[in-house]
């Protein structure tokens, strides 16, 4: 008899393809999700040694425990009456300063805190010119010098306080001395302050009290370099017009024009242009 063989067909690769990739794909998701539970595994512990001192409950208490209070960011000194008088003069408490005074004595006042303020520096920082006044009244120096060099008047006028300015210079403080830099020199930073508050009236207030419009900060910058910089066209406009020099450079040798160009203040420019200040400044 005739013996047939049959011959099995192989499946064409397409097809064995199709077979492994579910295989494949299923392996990726289980190698996934042993990560993840590993990963909780790991993690829920830690949470809960991190975690249990803020839900469970103190020994023999059925209630839970008050959350933590917040920590104190307050020094033990601050308690002391120099503290408390230097508090009530920042907040303008009146009735404060008088009870710490009346318990304490005249010394409080006049008392140097941090880099040699005094009260009266931290009134006039605060912009308390009630204070400032009491102070003022009651023994402190108008024009009195920390360890930089500065009065109550630079605290005054670096916040734009300038009514406090103006009363101090009355009481004899001077507006023209100079503040002393960490290189040992020393510059003036009233007309710069009055610049960076945008305040005409207070820079034409400065001058009329004589003090140099051209008055050079630590980096050697006037009051235009500041004004033009900032593109400030009106006190620009003003510091032209009272004479401050336009040519004038800072310690870089740059100009006023070259501050403005920079900036891409251009209206500055062509007004600084105008006045007379050279391109090449």
């Amino acid at each position: 008899p005739t013996r047939v063989v049959t011959r099995q067909r192989r499946a064409p690769l397409a097809c064995r393809a199709c077979r492994t990739a579910p295989s494949a794909a299923m392996g990726e998701k289980q190698a996934l999700l042993a990560i993840a539970f590993g990963f909780v595994a790991f993690s829920v512990p830690l949470l809960y040694q991190d975690t249990k001192h803020i839900w469970q409950a103190p020994p023999g208490s059925a209630f839970p425990p008050p959350p933590p209070e917040f920590p104190s960011y307050t020094y033990p000194e601050e308690d002391d009456k120099d503290a408390k008088f230097r508090r009530a003069c920042t907040d303008g408490n009146l009735v404060e300063a008088e009870a710490v005074l009346k318990e304490f004595g005249p010394e409080v006042v006049t008392k140097a805190h941090w880099h040699g303020n005094t009260p009266i520096f931290e009134a006039a920082r605060a912009g308390q010119l009630a204070m400032v006044r009491w102070l003022v009244e009651h023994g402190a120096k108008a024009d009195e010098k920390n360890e930089w060099g500065d009065a109550p008047v630079n605290e005054a006028a670096t916040m734009g306080h300038f009514d406090i300015v103006w009363f101090l210079a009355e009481k004899g403080a001077d507006l023209k001395a100079p503040h002393k830099d960490h290189a040992g020199g020393g510059h003036n930073a009233l007309i710069l302050s009055a610049v960076r508050h945008r305040s005409v009236e207070a820079l034409q207030k400065l001058k009329d009290l004589g003090v140099d419009l051209d008055t050079r900060h630590w980096n050697g910058n006037s009051a235009l370099h500041e004004a033009a910089r900032s593109g400030e066209k009106e006190l620009v406009a003003w510091l032209i017009r009272s004479g401050a020099n336009v040519s004038a450079t800072n310690d870089s040798g740059e100009g006023p024009v070259a501050e403005a160009a920079s900036m891409g203040h251009f209206d500055v420019l062509w007004l600084l242009l105008e006045a007379g200040c050279e391109v090449g400044e």
